[in-house]
This record gives structure tokens, sequence and C-alpha cells, in this order.
């Protein structure tokens, strides 16, 4: 399936005559497969920043959050840190990277192992710790990594989005979810 929607998205960005209506074909088309409780917000957990400070993911309204929930236990987690780095250049290059904001959100261990796990593995975005084990089930996540994408008022776009790995999928997703927003 990701290959058959790779496929169509090369074949229509390189036939398609406007950027606005490749955009909106793959807002219609692709992104409703990746849309649960679109319009609700997640239920809120408590989260810690670096410094220890309480956080919500409200605090960060304004901009399309692209969501990864991770844990030191799952090596795919650590395995998609370099693929953020490559995708935050990418949102870079196409100056949209002001508009999305990437949250990495650990949920295991203790705060001790999270730092100690920040500074080995240098995760890039925002770094926010949830102790509460109940993250899963409250978010209805079958298991990390587990990406979730909210608009700019902190509402569900889609959860099991792309993964940055994914880099083509999870790219245009992000500039058509913008092209939307402006």
């Amino acid at each position: 399936m990701k290959m058959k929607t790779l496929y169509i998205a090369l074949l229509l960005g390189t036939n398609c005559i406007s950027q606005e209506i490749d955009s909106n074909w793959y807002i219609k088309n692709i992104i409703q497969d990746y849309v649960t409780d679109t319009g609700t917000n997640l239920p809120q957990v408590t989260l810690y920043k670096t410094n220890g400070d309480k956080a919500h993911l409200s605090d960060y309204k304004g901009k399309i959050l692209y969501i990864g929930v991770w844990a030191t236990s799952c090596g795919s987690s650590i395995g998609n840190f370099p693929y953020q780095e490559q995708l935050l250049k990418r949102l870079k290059a196409i100056h949209i990277d002001t508009m999305v904001q990437l949250i990495n959100i650990h949920i295991d261990d203790s705060k001790k192992d999270w730092k100690k796990s920040l500074r080995k593995f240098k995760p890039p975005g925002i770094n926010l710790f949830c102790g509460d084990t109940s993250i899963l089930e409250k978010w209805h996540i079958s298991a990390p990594p587990t990406y979730i994408l909210l608009d700019e008022t902190s509402k569900i776009i889609g959860k099991e989005v792309y993964h940055p790995e994914e880099g083509g999928e999870i790219d245009y997703i992000l500039f058509s979810l913008i092209q939307k927003v402006n």
C-alpha cells in the first residue's frame, strides 16, 4: 500500500500542472486513510520538559504538531531519530520548518534514564517525558514508535501516520497541511 501511495505521489508530483491541485488531491485521498478521532483533542497527560517544568500539548498551539511517541526499549524508536533530523532539514529547505513542530514524547523508564537517553541519542525537536504509562491506552496507541499529527488548534488530524523514514509521504502530507492552513 505504501509503495502504491509513493508511486501515485511521484506520478502526480511529476505530472501535475500546479501544486495546488496536487495538494488538494493528497489531502482528500491520502490523508483520509490515516484520520482517526479527527476534530478532537488528545486526552491530557502530564508531560515534563527537560528542565523539569510541566508541559501540555496546548502550549504549542499555532503550529502543526508532528508527535513521535517513543521508548528507549524500542530500537525502531531510536532508529527514527536520524530520519527526524533529515525531515527537519527538508522542511527547512522548503521553508515550512517554522510552521511544523516536531515533539518527541518518551513513555518509559525514569526521568533520569530519559535524560541519559537524550544525551546519548540526541533526538531532534522538543523532547518531553511522560511517566504515565496509561498514555498508550488514553491515546489509543498500540506501541511505540507511533506518530500523531495535530492541527494548529491541537485537534487530531491523524494517528499512526507515516514515520519520518517514509520521507516522501510525510513531507508531502506536512506540505499539504500547511497549504490548507494558509
